[in-house]
């Protein structure tokens, strides 16, 4: 009797064994060290991949392993997809972490905007689970509670204020509140202005480490509502100070919290006050002013140097000549008495 072996492959499609984060516990907190693990099968072998929401995360083996740090915009769906030649699966769960209620981007504290037009307040926060909003208007020590115009997402959330043809009387104090259980909530206050000129800038301040030029910076203030721009004029301290005009055209750094400039065509060794003032179409601020002195030249070190050079040279030439004098009456009289010797011999 013949007895062969026979090698048989099993083929079938690419399947999810199992998804999970740690076990099965797909809430979590925030600032928790986890994983997402994802183990795939199938004959040939496929190809796993790993995806949140719509993107793909660059992960490879089997089982595929994804590690975070769980932040409040981790939360959202998790995917793992398999194929090979036969076929193809995919899973989904949703991971959730708890967040208290914290805005997505810094919130401002003063809005302006002009008499019959439009306010519109518009606020992105994070919030797991979802949040309870409430926005009061307060003015003259009265409140009252408003509507406002929601949108809820999973974690990601907006709430807005829109007044259409605003009035005097709604100029005030705009509170949001926002809760969901979670500590700490949101509170922020925004104050709604009528449209003005800009406020006084702050942080003033003026370098002059060299001689020709000054560095100065500051940190804008609130706009007033409108573009707003900075004049800047400086003056030599004397007793009758004169402003000279420096810029009046710049403009305020949108991306940096300072605002920098500098000053060429300062004298050396002077005392300078520098003033700013920030103005918009409707009118100028109060000014601030700094102050600086200005440091020595290189070229007015240079004569001392040359002076001190000068006086070495001098005293060593003076020194020079008087041992000249001493060596010549020296010979002279050694060259006398030799004479002297001769004659008194004869």
């Amino acid at each position: 009797m013949v007895s062969t072996d026979v090698s048989v492959i099993v083929t079938y499609g690419a399947e999810i064994k199992d998804l999970t984060i740690d076990g099965e516990n797909f809430t979590i907190s925030e600032n928790v060290e986890t994983r997402i693990a994802c183990e795939i099968a199938g004959v040939p072998k496929p190809i796993g991949r790993l995806f949140y929401n719509d993107e793909e995360k660059q992960i490879s083996g089997n089982p595929i392993i994804y590690p975070l740090f769980s932040s409040c915009n981790d939360t959202g769906n998790y995917t793992c997809a398999a194929e090979n030649s036969i076929g193809k699966s995919n899973q989904t769960k949703e991971l959730f972490v708890l967040c208290s209620p914290r805005p997505v981007v810094c919130l401002q504290s003063k809005i302006a905007v002009g008499n019959d037009s439009t306010l519109e307040i518009n606020v992105i926060f994070f919030s797991y689970p979802q949040p309870n909003i409430s926005w009061t208007f307060s003015k003259n020590g009265s409140n009252e509670i408003l509507r406002s115009n929601d949108t809820i997402g999973i974690y990601q959330h907006i709430s807005s204020i829109y007044i259409t043809d605003m009035k005097t009387s709604q100029y005030g104090v705009y509170v949001l509140q926002v809760t969901n259980g979670i500590p700490d909530d949101l509170n922020h206050t925004f104050e709604v202005l009528p449209q003005r000129q800009p406020d006084i800038p702050t942080n003033f301040s003026a370098s002059c480490d060299a001689p020709g030029y000054a560095n100065l910076q500051w940190v804008p203030s609130f706009h007033g509502g409108d573009t707003q721009l900075f004049k800047l004029y400086y003056a030599v301290q004397d007793r009758e100070i004169v402003f000279i005009k420096h810029r009046i055209d710049i403009k305020e750094d949108e991306i940096e919290l300072f605002n920098f400039e500098r000053v060429d065509g300062l004298l050396p060794e002077t005392s300078y006050v520098f003033k700013l003032i920030a103005y918009n179409t409707f009118g100028d601020s109060n000014y601030i002013q700094a102050y600086c002195n200005t440091t020595t030249s290189a070229l007015e070190k240079e004569p001392n140097i040359g002076l001190y050079i000068g006086a070495s040279i001098g005293t060593f030439s003076a020194v020079l000549s008087i041992g000249l004098i001493f060596v010549v009456i020296f010979l002279r009289r050694k060259k006398f008495q030799g004479k002297r010797s001769e004659r008194n011999e004869r």
